[in-house]
């Protein structure tokens, strides 16, 4: 039952037992079996935990299955405790994804430097296995540091959990606001209560509530009418058709004991009623799957619904997809793709219209808890990469239903079981409405990350960068060779060291035990994203700022040091540094396709590039690393012995050439062209692309032609300061398009480079 999914929680209620015999035993076991199997996971646990007080002579199965519901009665503390019991008596790994689901239930607890360290031995236990979890273990890696840096740095918002007339210990979800006077809901509640005489359980159903806003704060929510709140089904997952007139929602049923199936309805509103509603056609609501969470907005002047679905054709179990809405019928519906469809499961879309982003949570995409909210700017199927919304709209739980009001965009509502949620049983078990409110308006994000300039200090001059250390793979380049260049660029070295670390991480660990273990990994893994990857990011920036350098008339020299560890022969070791030297010189040679040949061929004049190279060998490496080739967790895995295998670009000396163009400002683009590939006719496509003013004195842009009706551009003719960053919009109409030619955008300004070019390349398919 994907129960978490439609947020309807099945409680049934159980009488208490008294001391069992074999018999009783036995009787609990199919109890806690089929309260499991229905979903009932807060009576499995309860019957679960009755099969395991005793530990010794519990069954691992039962553990593992009292873990597990614990874990799905959303009891994180619980289950993280029973799934280390499980792990520590299961010597002979009969359940080997125990230590994954332990650092799940660790990390929502919030202890992620801990879960982190659990998924890392979980992958080193794993060794590929289960390539599914071994996927979903890197991911949460990420999410473990990102988390951290999340609620380090959280949001300017406010957040109120709202008051008992709409929250109580059951579950409330699906929160949208309709003007300033309305709240909409839907609860799942108590309709049929289990008496001690009864041999009915307890029943809960789902409804839609209205509730009314006023200065005194909110009234007790009210059902609506039975003509969407039909008694036989659960009725939730509501939204507005853009002009009101329209309510789409869920009705679910139990298609058999342990399935539940949703479909999607309407019902039209007439003189103030809602008309009895009608189920969406086979195409919307196909056989056989479940279709819910509907949410329908206007784009293109057409009518587009997002909803949930598990059908065919997806990318893992619930996905968000769309379907156009055009004179009354329903195109078939299309997946809004790989970009925000996942492995795990998509769901609760939201749309702001206003902005064109996309609201939705994800169980899979890195974040903090289970599910998280996520943004996405783009429409249909052509979205950007997905944002984690941040802390705290998103907690170690589950966070969802992410809304924003109409009449105040600064202000909405979501839906989470966080800490502080009233609750049945366990204090993160059910799901409250909370409402937000930015305390300050919040930033936007450019359409396109890879056109965002971020992470670079532009106040920082290319000599803050020096000594630039770049690293390497045990005798590489060119391994077992005596020549002193190599064919090879340092990037694709880089590459092939980096798919390494898992190789180095095992070998380093390879028999220590314990908190040794964990820490060796560790300090490999550290060595890897700290030291080589920034490295490579460093030496990018380098090569950046030594064009804009040249390019001002400079004659500069760089020296390159070249080092390697004290295995082989000092000889060897000399023309192995030079082999290093001469991968970084291909590199430099070979970068953005050869800009530097002519400086360095001397054919530009007044201005030149001089490589010069200092091979060191292992004349410095340090004593403390081992030069016993038959000692290869020392020799070559360790990261000491990884520390010495680099090349360091140690000098940079620039000539200045005094002029003019030394203190005018500087236009930098992160990126000079944007491919949109296959765009169909009839659609519109906003990019923002930010730019940085790198020079010393103020930027103004003053003129950005472009010769193509297709594509329209904003900007500002404001002064922007030094190291300051501005933007401009591009809007590309696909039915103006003349040809599938790029497009030329010529940006001139007061900069040293008085023109620059940025490229639009699309293809219009009909």
């Amino acid at each position: 039952m994907k129960w978490i999914i439609f947020n309807l929680l099945f409680i049934l209620s159980f009488s208490q037992l008294g001391l069992f015999s074999q018999d009783a035993e036995s009787q609990l076991i199919k109890m806690a079996d089929e309260a499991y199997r229905q979903g009932d996971y807060l009576a499995a646990s309860t019957y679960y935990g009755r099969l395991v007080n005793d530990v010794s002579n519990s069954k691992l199965e039962h553990i593992e299955k009292y873990a597990r519901a614990l874990f799905k009665n959303h009891a994180y503390a619980d289950a993280a405790q029973w799934y280390e019991v499980l792990y520590q008596a299961d010597t002979l790994k009969k359940f080997p994804e125990t230590k994954f689901w332990l650092a799940t239930a660790t990390k929502q607890n919030a202890k992620y430097q801990e879960a982190h360290i659990l998924f890392s031995e979980f992958l080193v236990e794993n060794n590929g296995k289960d390539k599914l979890l071994a996927e979903k273990a890197n991911i949460e890696l990420k999410a473990c540091k990102e988390s951290i840096r999340w609620k380090d740095n959280p949001l300017p918002i406010k957040i109120e959990h709202l008051s008992p007339n709409i929250n109580t210990p059951h579950s409330e979800f699906n929160a949208f606001q309709l003007g300033d006077t309305a709240l909409y809901f839907s609860s799942l509640r108590l309709v049929f209560p289990e008496n001690l005489n009864s041999i009915f359980p307890a029943i809960y159903i789902s409804k839609i509530y209205r509730s009314t806003i006023s200065v005194a704060g909110y009234s007790e929510g009210k059902e609506m009418p039975l003509v969407i709140n039909n008694p036989e089904t659960h009725n939730a997952n509501f939204c507005f058709s853009p002009d009101k007139n329209r309510l789409y929602f869920s009705r679910c049923k139990n298609e058999s004991n342990i399935q539940l199936n949703c479909e999607i309805w309407v019902s039209e509103q007439q003189q103030g009623k809602w008309k009895k509603p009608e189920r969406l056609n086979r195409r919307i609501n196909a056989p056989g799957v479940t279709t819910t969470q509907p949410f329908i907005t206007s784009f293109n002047e057409k009518e587009i619904l997002y909803f949930v679905s598990d059908r065919a054709g997806g990318y893992g179990g619930m996905d968000i997809w769309y379907s156009i809405y055009d004179e009354g019928k329903y195109q078939d519906p299309s997946n809004l793709g790989s970009v925000i469809n996942t492995k795990g499961n998509e769901i609760t879309p939201f749309y702001d219209e206003k902005n064109g982003d996309l609201y939705f949570s994800s169980d899979w995409h890195p974040g903090m808890g289970g599910y998280d909210v996520f943004k996405s700017k783009g429409a249909l199927n052509q979205w950007e990469k997905p944002r984690n919304i941040g802390y705290p709209f998103n907690s170690p739980a589950n966070d969802i239903y992410f809304s924003i009001n109409q009449e105040d965009t600064m202000a909405g509502y979501f839906t989470s079981n966080r800490k502080g949620s009233l609750y049945i049983s366990g204090e993160t078990c059910c799901n409250d409405i909370y409402y937000y409110e930015w305390l300050e308006k919040p930033k936007q994000i450019a359409f396109t990350d890879t056109l965002f300039v971020e992470h670079v200090d532009h106040s920082l001059k290319i000599k803050d960068l020096l000594p630039l250390t770049l690293y390497f793979h045990n005798d590489e380049p060119d391994p077992a060779t005596t020549k002193m260049t190599t064919t090879l660029n340092y990037k694709t070295t880089l590459a092939d060291y980096f798919g390494l670390m898992d190789i180095y991480k095992q070998e380093y660990a390879k028999g220590l035990q314990g908190e040794e273990r964990i820490k060796a990994q560790h300090d490999i893994e550290i060595f890897f994203n700290d030291y080589v990857k920034k490295a490579y990011t460093d030496l990018q920036l380098f090569a950046e700022w030594l064009k804009k350098d040249l390019d001002k008339g400079n004659h500069v020299k760089i020296t390159i040091k070249g080092y390697t560890s004290p295995l082989h022969t000092a000889d060897y070791n000399l023309k192995l540094a030079s082999r290093r030297i001469s991968s970084l010189k291909n590199y430099i040679y070979e970068y953005n396709n050869g800009v530097f040949i002519p400086y360095i061929n001397g054919e530009i004049e007044n201005c030149r590039l001089e490589l010069l190279d200092a091979p060191i060998g292992k004349t410095e490496a340090s004593p403390l690393v081992s030069d016993n080739p038959n000692d290869k967790r020392n020799s070559i895995f360790s990261r000491a012995a990884a520390l010495e295998r680099r090349i360091q670009i140690v000098m940079y000396e620039s000539e200045k050439m005094q002029s003019a163009s030394d203190t005018m400002p500087e236009l930098f683009l992160a990126q000079k062209e944007m491919d949109f590939g296959e765009v169909k006719n009839n659609q519109e496509y906003v990019l923002v692309v930010q730019f940085i003013n790198s020079g010393q004195k103020p930027l103004i842009i003053e003129d950005i032609d472009v010769h193509n009706s297709g594509v329209e551009v904003d900007y500002r003719k404001l002064e922007i300061l030094p190291n300051e960053t501005s933007d401009f919009v591009i809007r590309l109409k696909t039915n103006y398009l003349i040809s599938n030619k790029p497009i030329e955008l010529i940006i001139k300004s007061n900069a040293h480079n008085a023109t620059e070019l940025f490229l639009i390349k699309a293809k219009k398919i009909e």
